[in-house]
């Protein structure tokens, strides 16, 4: 079951407030010591409030706070590139980039095996997803061995948002609000009440992307804003959903797609045949 969206409470925002205000006292007594530039910054509670999206981010994101009020946490690392942190953020670097490499694979996989009825997967097909993982999952430890200054903060924010718990929950608020705003263009078309009727019924953010990301060409419609589907293929859209029309003569998009690739086979075979 797709995780919910956190709802706060009293008792949420005073843990979170702890962990944050001993944070912020460690790092003021610190800043009081000599050759410390290396130091993280101080913590906006509020800031940081706005930006946890799950409870078991709240959770995760506590512990990482508290950690760093071990002893010998805030003593200096330096990077194969030279660049000055404290042992703690090193450490919590690491983990968050553990975090995206085992998402990031996990992606890449299910994009790697044909789904059922499919002769090649979407790594076959040549997916841009697939390729913008692959890159990622190189970059990703760069920020240990190449990178330092302007590009190893850059580095370090990826980093940030890519390996948090809660990656999933936020892309897939903005992509829900995206898709909503997307289809408002359709509202003329006939089905579209269904539709809207669809998307008002799937409210938890997860539980929609995963939906409307079943196949490649409901995953990229969102993105083509400039694109323009004509009442057909807006029907074969509802369809891919799993929403009723009255239309028996479209064809699905997996259904298209093995048309497509069996007429290629067909025509491979009659030309080895000769015929």
């Amino acid at each position: 079951m797709a995780e919910s969206q956190i709802k706060w409470n009293k008792q949420d925002a005073m843990r979170l407030e702890k962990a944050v205000n001993d944070f912020n006292s460690k790092i003021k007594k610190l800043e009081k010591q000599e050759n410390k530039l290396y130091l993280p910054d101080k913590i906006n509670f509020n800031n940081l409030k706005e930006n946890i999206t799950t409870r078991t981010e709240l959770n995760k994101k506590i512990e990482s706070l508290k950690r760093f009020q071990k002893e010998g946490a805030e003593d200096l690392y330096i990077t194969k590139a030279g660049q000055k942190l404290t042992k703690w953020e090193r450490q919590e670097l690491s983990r968050l980039a553990n975090t995206a490499k085992r998402r990031l694979n996990k992606e890449l996989e299910t994009l790697s095996t044909p789904k059922a009825g499919q002769k090649y997967s979407r790594v076959q097909m040549g997916s841009a997803r697939a390729r913008a993982i692959e890159s990622q999952l190189e970059n990703l430890d760069k920020i240990e061995t190449t990178e330092k200054g302007y590009k190893f903060k850059m580095r370090k924010e990826m980093i940030n948002i890519a390996g948090a718990s809660d990656y999933n929950m936020k892309r897939s608020m903005i992509y829900r609000e995206n898709y909503i705003k997307e289809m408002e263009k359709y509202e003329n078309f006939e089905n579209y009440d269904k539709l809207k009727a669809w998307m008002e019924k799937n409210k938890n953010p997860v539980t929609f992307y995963d939906k409307m990301s079943v196949t490649e060409f409901t995953k990229d419609l969102t993105y083509q804003s400039d694109q323009a589907l004509t009442q057909e293929e807006f029907n074969r859209f509802l369809i891919e959903l799993g929403i009723d029309i009255e239309d028996d003569t479209i064809l699905t998009y997996d259904q298209e797609q093995r048309r497509i690739l069996n007429e290629l086979d067909v025509a491979e075979y009659n030309k080895k045949k000769g015929v």
